[in-house]
């Protein structure tokens, strides 16, 4: 069943619920979704959707891809000025 979205909130929220379901199908290795996947999504958007869950900012994101880029440097010795 398709959740029914009334607000452009609650239409964030499900764009961000179904990245959270690709992201699980493809962290998984599966070519398509299954039962799991998609309780990812409901739950997730059903959470925020009242409020005990919430989306983490684009600046954790980042932070995290940072500190990945920083890491694979420092382990290549590509970067010493980073030592």
């Amino acid at each position: 069943m398709l959740q029914k979205i009334e607000t452009v909130k609650e239409q964030i929220y499900w764009a961000y619920a179904n990245l959270a379901m690709a992201h699980s199908a493809v962290s998984n290795q599966q070519n398509t979704y299954n039962k799991n996947n998609f309780m990812i999504r409901a739950k997730l958007f059903k959470r925020m959707k009242n409020g005990t869950m919430n989306m983490r900012t684009i600046f954790d994101d980042e932070k995290i891809k940072l500190q990945i880029i920083g890491s694979n440097l420092m382990n290549e010795k590509k970067a010493p000025f980073l030592n």
